[in-house]
């Protein structure tokens, strides 16, 4: 709490490029189904993305005047949620999202009827209130646990958990090669092993090409735009574009 925190992905990068991809096809869709004539354009700003990737958290502030604060892997809207240290040295997420799960987890899987029954912990709103209380319990719970014994648990009481997994974890995961998700490309020093595009298409292979070398490909897109061969030595000569590898 009280430190920025920067997400590791680029969201409003990709989020802004699939904003506008969609926007195009969007477009494409009426000019073909004669909806609407022309082209159109599209403008799809980084800032504005982000305004709507927020969601929850600027609707909430701008309703409520407050300003959440950062809570690592919790949620400042429900409680409890949170990762925890396991007896083995893992670390699992469990969460609730409503008083039944609360019940169940109490319940079922730290088997503490008194919390249950607890008026502090009976509504979301005064768990969140207390969220340090339930998480120093279900931390304890944890500790004593190791991470199988845990998410059976939480699968057969039906509350939503995972393994906390660092990148080089995610990279070795298991689904990803039962799925079959990895595809080898080619690159100028080698094979390399890339995952395929999110979207399954029935009856379609996402190409998966050779990574291109520095400028292989820019005579050929600025061609395709209609500059002239003479044009592209001119640019070529003055250092505007350089020589393809």
């Amino acid at each position: 709490a009280g430190a920025p925190a920067k997400p590791g992905p680029p969201v409003a990068d990709v989020s802004s490029g699939l904003y506008s991809a969609l926007s195009i096809m969007a477009l494409l869709y009426a000019r073909d189904t004669g909806r609407r004539a022309g082209g159109g354009g599209v403008a799809v700003s980084l800032f504005d993305t982000m305004m709507d990737v927020m969601g929850y958290q600027l609707t909430y502030t701008q309703h409520s005047g407050i300003d959440q604060q950062p809570l690592g892997m919790s949620s400042p809207a429900v409680a409890p949620y949170g990762s925890y240290g396991t007896a083995d040295g893992q670390t699992v997420v469990l969460g609730t999202t409503n008083d039944r799960e609360w019940q169940r987890l109490a319940r079922e899987i730290l088997r503490r009827n008194d919390l249950a029954d607890d008026e502090r912990f009976a509504t979301n709103a005064q768990r969140v209130r207390n969220r340090a209380v339930l998480d120093e319990a279900i931390g304890a719970w944890c500790a004593r646990h190791d991470l199988a014994e845990i998410q059976k648990s939480a699968d057969d009481a039906g509350i939503g958990n995972s393994r906390y997994n660092v990148p080089s974890e995610v990279v070795a995961h298991p689904h990803l090669a039962a799925r079959n998700r990895w595809r080898e490309v080619q690159t100028e020093r080698g094979p390399i092993q890339a995952l395929l595009p999110p979207a399954v298409i029935d009856g379609f292979e996402s190409p998966m090409g050779p990574v291109p070398a520095l400028g292989q490909h820019t005579d050929a897109v600025l061609t395709e735009f209609g500059v002239a061969p003479a044009d592209l030595e001119s640019l070529r000569e003055r250092g505007v574009i350089g020589t393809p590898r």
